[in-house]
């Protein structure tokens, strides 16, 4: 039987302007997987960036999707993509790419099929990278136009960037990811740093493994989960731990699940941050939908590489603002 609907499955690269430096690790070009899904004349676009802590590739990632995609004669459709088994960054990419095809089949918008008030600008943060103190109090200097900075930090000069940044920008909402890099002790310690430069929230400080250590900890600080939280079955035990989870759509598997997750955050008492691996602008279309109802919106992606789409995400006047149909939704 000839199958309804097509598809294509390639793999892309996205040079960085400069490279991205976190703890532990540094990007100079964001490899990812695009998948599009043509059907009644229309196409569909969707890409996902697999995760280098799961050690995905993203010529094994686009393999399992033209498998798993070659088995159906009809489109799949979002509830059969959520229950697949493939690796986050591979559901995302089809789950993506079914909703563009679908708002573009139908001639309407993927917030019309969300249920969604039209989509509104949302304050947008960016993302100092890892660097000296002065050299990452000139970068929060030079982006007077971000309203949140959030500060890519590992355990060293802790105190001593905090409080050069916050002295930069004293008008700035400033957050901290630490990529699971310091340790209880190193928490504690930075912890009159933190409230001094008047710190809004702290990811992930600490490895998953250790995320008990925070049971007592009382922080001032809101903590965040990032790797802590990949999917629903983490929720229930982060509760004694954090007050906001970041959901990402390559990690729990693209916008269906995540809107999934977001709920059952939320009757958890969980606030939401929405991030991203970084990528281009149709990696971070979807995760903005997602964030109309989320605290922090994090979807800086597309201001670290050189090169994007035609028709990329708009950042302006301190607000990052809804995707073009022409790219996606």
């Amino acid at each position: 039987m000839t199958a309804s609907f097509s598809f294509t499955v390639d793999t892309v690269s996205w040079p960085m302007r400069d490279p991205f430096t976190i703890a532990n690790y540094q990007w100079t070009e964001i490899a990812a997987v695009r998948v599009t899904l043509i059907d009644q004349g229309h196409r569909g676009r969707g890409e996902g960036v697999p995760l280098f802590y799961h050690k995905e590739s993203p010529q094994s990632v686009a393999a399992s999707i033209e498998t798993w995609l070659s088995r159906f004669d009809t489109l799949p459709s979002h509830d059969d993509i959520a229950a697949c088994t493939l690796a986050g960054a591979a559901r995302n990419a089809m789950d993506a790419a079914l909703w563009d095809l679908r708002a573009k089949c139908s001639g309407t918008s993927v917030s019309h099929l969300l249920n969604q008030s039209p989509a509104k600008p949302l304050p947008a943060l960016i993302t100092l990278v890892l660097d000296t103190p002065d050299k990452m109090a000139a970068q929060a200097e030079s982006l007077t136009d971000f309203p949140i900075l959030k500060l890519k930090l590992d355990a060293e000069l802790i105190n001593e960037r905090v409080s050069v940044i916050r002295a930069a920008r004293p008008d700035a909402v400033l957050v901290i990811d630490a990529n699971c890099s310091w340790n209880k002790p190193v928490l504690e310690a930075s912890m009159l740093a933190l409230i001094d430069a008047q710190v809004a929230m702290l990811e992930q400080p600490l490895p998953p493994q250790d995320d008990a250590a925070l049971d007592s900890l009382g922080s001032p600080v809101a903590l965040c989960a990032d790797e802590s939280c990949q999917t629903l079955d983490d929720l229930n035990r982060l509760r004694s731990c954090y007050d906001m989870i970041n959901i990402k759509l390559d990690k729990c598997g693209g916008l269906t699940r995540a809107l999934q997750l977001a709920e059952a955050a939320r009757g958890m008492g969980f606030e939401i941050m929405v991030g991203n691996m970084l990528g281009s602008s149709l990696a971070m279309a979807p995760a903005f939908y997602l964030a109309q109802a989320s605290r922090y919106a994090d979807l800086d992606g597309p201001l670290f590489i050189s090169e994007d789409y035609e028709n990329p995400l708009r950042f302006e006047g301190g607000s990052v603002f809804a995707p073009n149909s022409e790219l996606w939704g």
